[in-house]
């Protein structure tokens, strides 16, 4: 192929030389794109180069371009390409534009200015020979046992379709196979339970992934893929997601950033490139999910087919739950408001909303009407033909979502007696719970310990089938700490900590067999002023484990660039969270590689001065919370020249147009917050050249803002920074860039003084 390539590349560039460039792009420039398909790396690299610019030419091309000129690239993948010396002249011909764009960046990058260039880059498949115990994967077949249900296929075609992509070879489907074989076995005995899996690799190569009775099967294809193939099922938010990501949250619409701006655009499949990849004999390994019941809480779950994303991730809630193409069976509900199912029946119902305030939780008019609608709803479910544990295993009838509680006489006895708000709701709860177990005891009712009702009844007991989720959410007279772990065991006394949150927590797993927590990440407030919070991630998982945690509801705000990875992390620890401090650390350093190419270490090394600019205080991201206690904006300020070193050189070394995209919008809440931090010193106190660097910069973060968009709530709405007119009357000679956040001054004023 090489060969092939320089010959043809030869007699291009004299085509060229006797043809007077026809069909080249005019360009006085010596970065000379072949058509116009090239013209956007020919600037790319024009720019890039600068003063460096060589005197011979440097000609850009694609497949089309090469193809007039019988240069035979059809080799190549989409991201392939050749960089070649003719004579004293350059030549870059990537497959596609894509290709292209790559192979301008890596002249760029490593290459510029020399002569006797031969590179060849994206020939053939990633992984080069695939083998199974030294058996070619060529030899393989893929078997479905007879009695395995209708997820099964699927698992098997997943599996065919990423092996292929992988080396090139698709293993046939064959349920008769009788020569080498990967064969999935559904084991309905219970030993592997719903979810959990085994992969073996027999000495004869043979492969069996046996899989629990409703997803083992599909989450060990997954991991097989991951673990052996060198797959990574990600998610790029920044990319693919329209440019208002958060808006999607709020139903407000947004353009695209790049591409067509569908969910489906950011799903990420990356292979890591191989020579050859071996599937060692013996292999024998066995894995269970930690917490059996598992989901975030955003669109990117339930918008797009579970086997695009959901499933990869090993999820088992949005997207999946009660959906028969994937077994989505055995898995509880969550405490999600199901009490406004019946709420306006309740005789003491206002007619104005039913998260309006709370209902009357002793009312026993209320407890009957409850009663006999759950009763109901659970005896028509069971004439349907729907089954207990398996599309019945709980009903939700948490509180509606409102911090405004009944204050009668029996509801404040009720109180009185247990010490807590939530006394009338663990009446109300255990009486539906009793209705329900007189028809089946096995199905559980589900109550939320949430806003108001946190607190651990002190002398009721929960009746046996009800489930309970625990909230780390904003309380009446608490607010979570979002610097420190979730165990409360960093965290000072105060109203922002998490002591007391723990302990209710640890109480709670007590009191119920069946028992869930949501999380609340991300910064739900003050917006784009976000804080690092990538560091306590696993203690809180952890944390989780240690005290029975059976289910983890991510409830995020990912809405702004620094939110992606957060995601990420809480998917995976979500399966498994028995990592080492070091493979954490691995993780996330994992993710930056692939999102923000082979300058990933900078981006690493501004989250950890990111994290120490949090300081050892508790604070809070949640709503109505002062940024100021977030961030040591004296620090920030000392650190921002270098941050911005650290980004700029990043997005220099990008391998890509979309890792460059990502590290720039990136660096845009770290600008941000940066010239908070600077203005008072550089602007207000500074002179001559100082303050016109300021400026300087400030004008550029203003410029960049449509390209590189960031989310910011203000007073009375949530906007883009890419939003025609988003910065019209505001005037930097006056107030510090913070005053853009007017959602948060509305609160706490200037903040940043």
């Amino acid at each position: 192929m090489k060969r092939l390539i320089s010959a043809a590349l030869a007699a291009l560039t004299l085509a060229l030389s006797l043809t007077g460039c026809t069909g080249m792009v005019e360009n006085p420039s010596p970065v000379r794109a072949l058509s116009s398909s090239a013209e956007k790396s020919a600037e790319w690299l024009t720019e890039r180069l600068g003063a460096d610019v060589p005197e011979n030419d440097i000609l850009l091309g694609i497949a089309d371009d090469a193809d007039a000129f019988g240069a035979d690239m059809s080799g190549l993948r989409s991201e392939g390409y050749v960089i070649r010396s003719i004579g004293n002249d350059t030549v870059i011909l990537g497959k596609t534009a894509d290709g292209l764009d790559r192979g301008v960046r890596y002249y760029a990058n490593y290459c510029k200015g020399e002569s006797g260039l031969d590179v060849t880059y994206g020939e053939g498949p990633k992984v080069g020979k695939l083998t199974i115990a030294g058996h070619d994967i060529s030899e393989y077949s893929i078997r479905i046992e007879a009695d395995a249900d209708e997820l099964h296929p699927l698992a098997a075609n997943q599996l065919r379709k990423y092996i292929g992509d992988a080396c090139g070879i698709y293993p046939e489907i064959d349920n008769n196979a009788s020569g080498r074989t990967i064969t999935l076995v559904q084991d309905k005995s219970g030993a592997h339970g719903d979810e959990a899996f085994t992969v073996e690799v027999a000495e004869n190569g043979n492969v069996t992934i046996t899989g629990g009775q409703y997803r083992g099967c599909i989450y060990g294809v997954y991991d097989f893929l991951e673990k052996f193939i060198g797959y990574r099922f990600l998610y790029d938010f920044d990319c693919l997601t329209p440019a208002a990501y958060g808006p999607i949250w709020f139903g407000m619409g947004g353009d695209p950033v790049i591409g067509s701006g569908t969910l489906a655009d950011g799903v990420m499949d990356y292979l890591y490139e191989a020579d050859a990849i071996d599937v060692p004999e013996g292999t024998d390994y066995y894995s269970e999910p930690d917490f059996s019941n598992r989901s975030v809480w955003i669109p990117v779950t339930s918008g797009i087919p579970a086997e695009d994303h959901a499933l990869k991730m090993k999820f088992n809630r949005d997207g999946v739950i009660g959906n028969a193409k994937y077994n989505g069976y055995g898995v509880s509900p969550t405490a999600c408001h199901g009490l406004a199912e019946v709420a306006e029946s309740f005789v003491d119902y206002n007619g104005q909303g039913v998260h309006t305030k709370q209902p009357c939780f002793s009312n026993e008019e209320n407890i009957e009407i409850a009663c006999e609608y759950y009763t109901d709803k659970l005896r028509n479910m069971l004439a349907s033909g729907l089954r207990v544990g398996r599309e019945i295993v709980a009903i939700d009838v948490c509180q509606v979502d409102s911090d405004i509680f009944c204050k009668c006489k029996d509801c404040m006895a009720l109180i009185a007696y247990d010490r807590t708000n939530a006394a009338p709701v663990v009446r109300f709860t255990n009486a539906v719970a009793d209705a329900i177990a007189e028809i089946d005891p096995a199905v559980y009712v589900v109550m939320g310990a949430y806003l108001g009702t946190t607190k651990p009844p002190q002398k009721t007991k929960l009746s046996p089938n009800v489930s309970v989720w625990y909230c780390f959410y904003n309380d009446l007279n608490k607010h979570v700490c979002y610097n420190h772990p979730l165990s409360g065991e960093e965290c000072s006394a105060g109203d922002v900590s998490n002591a007391i949150y723990a302990e209710e927590m640890k109480t709670w797993s007590t009191m119920t067999d069946m028992f869930g927590v949501w999380f609340y990440p991300g910064t739900w407030f003050a917006s784009p002023f976000s804080s690092c919070m990538l560091f306590n991630i696993l203690d809180d998982f952890r944390f989780a484990k240690k005290y029975g945690v059976d289910g983890i509801f991510v409830d995020p705000m990912f809405i702004n660039p620094t939110d992606g990875i957060l995601d990420y992390l809480y998917r995976v620890l979500q399966w498994n969270c028995d990592v080492t401090d070091e493979e954490y650390i691995a993780m996330i350093k994992e993710y930056f590689e692939i999102m923000y190419g082979p300058g990933y270490e900078n981006i690493c090394e501004y989250a950890v001065l990111w994290d120490r600019s949090g300081g050892d205080k508790c604070w809070s991201s949640m709503a109505w919370s002062n940024p100021a206690e977030r961030i040591d904006l004296g620090f920030y300020a000392k650190m921002y020249d270098y941050m911005i070193t650290l980004f700029d050189d990043a997005a220099h070394l990008a391998a890509n147009e979309k890792q460059e995209f990502r590290v720039r919008r990136l660096s845009m809440q770290m600008k941000y917050i940066g010239l908070i931090a600077s203005y008072d010193g550089m602007y207000k106190g500074g002179v001559g050249d100082e303050k016109n660097e300021y400026l300087a910069r400030w004008n550029a973060f203003v410029g960049d803002c449509a390209d590189y968009p960031l989310y910011f709530e203000t007073d009375g709405d949530k906007k883009m920074s890419s939003d025609e007119g988003f910065f019209d009357g505001f005037d930097i000679t006056k107030d510090n860039p913070a005053a853009l956040m007017s959602g948060t001054t509305k609160y706490f004023g200037n903040w940043w003084e």
